[in-house]
């Protein structure tokens, strides 16, 4: 047989970085040979969106086929946007927590409130290395955010989250909000822009100040040009304050797969704020442009 024309360690690093750049392309590289298919594989399983029947069911078939080790290593991020409308059957619920618990080496999670229930707390709690949280906190615990020390933000996952997006919203729980910024490694939270039309916002604003370590406090708002005049009212300043059109879940699996979306962009968004980039200061708003520079994206950052 004629010798391969790349080294093994070459060939294989030229099939991975296809398939990650291409996912679309990586099912069909599966059938190029056994050893392709061992390396491409466990690419398919990186990005997990179950939004779906047949997704659900392919899942929970490779639970029966494949060992704890291959999830553990395989999943690095999860999103669940299940509601009411989604066709995903209520019988297969558990059998998707099943393998979700499977996920150990899970980086990012993202989930609606259909899917979500406080069995998902010792889930999350055997993710280790879980740093990217998107949901609703009452319906993970199952309790209101404003009720005194009814989530337990000493949990092990809390203390390993970098990213927050909290979808909560009561009129009197700032004071939970300023806890989270105090989580000992979060430098990224988002919350609704409500939170910017309470009388507690002073002490959320107070709370930011003194926690250098966070990078970005992210409101998200409907766009409403009523909404956006409501929030041009004076606030504490502080470049990190940005607001942003709530991104879909294709974004969110986008940035999962190393693009330029929402948080990066808020980053960036942020970062170009400091330097004093161009006009950036004096036109209190930013619209992220397509490669085109006409039509504007639907996520949009604002500073304050």
């Amino acid at each position: 047989m004629a010798e391969p024309p790349f080294p093994p360690e070459i060939e294989r690093e030229i099939f991975e970085t296809t398939a990650l750049k291409y996912p679309n392309f990586a099912p069909t590289m599966l059938r190029v040979a056994w050893h392709v298919h061992a390396w491409i594989e466990p690419l398919l399983y990186r990005v997990l969106v179950i939004d779906s029947e047949p997704i659900a069911l392919a899942l929970i078939s490779a639970m029966s086929r494949k060992s704890p080790e291959f999830f553990h290593n395989a999943v690095h991020h999860i999103a669940v946007p299940l509601d009411s409308s989604t066709g995903v059957p209520n019988r297969l619920f558990s059998p998707l927590e099943q393998v979700i618990s499977l996920c150990t080496g899970v980086r990012s999670f993202g989930c609606m409130d259909a899917f979500l229930n406080p069995r998902f707390i010792p889930i999350f709690t055997g993710m280790h290395d879980l740093r990217r949280l998107s949901c609703c906190l009452e319906v993970l615990f199952d309790t209101l955010i404003d009720k005194e020390n009814s989530i337990d933000l000493t949990l092990p996952f809390f203390n390993t989250l970098t990213h927050l997006e909290c979808f909560d919203f009561r009129p009197n729980s700032c004071v939970f909000i300023q806890k989270l910024l105090r989580l000992p490694k979060l430098t990224h939270l988002g919350i609704p822009e409500e939170y910017l039309r309470t009388a507690e916002q002073d002490g959320l604003f107070a709370t930011l100040a003194e926690c250098p370590r966070i990078r970005i406090l992210l409101f998200q708002y409907d766009g409403s040009p009523r909404a956006y005049e409501a929030m041009k009212q004076p606030h504490i300043y502080d470049p990190r304050v940005v607001l942003v059109v709530s991104c879909g879940w294709d974004d969110w699996k986008a940035e999962a797969r190393g693009a330029l979306r929402y948080w990066a962009e808020a980053d960036d968004f942020v970062a170009r704020k400091r330097s004093g980039e161009g006009d950036i200061e004096t036109t209190r708003f930013w619209i992220h442009e397509d490669a085109a520079g006409s039509t504007p994206k639907h996520v949009n950052v604002f500073t304050l």
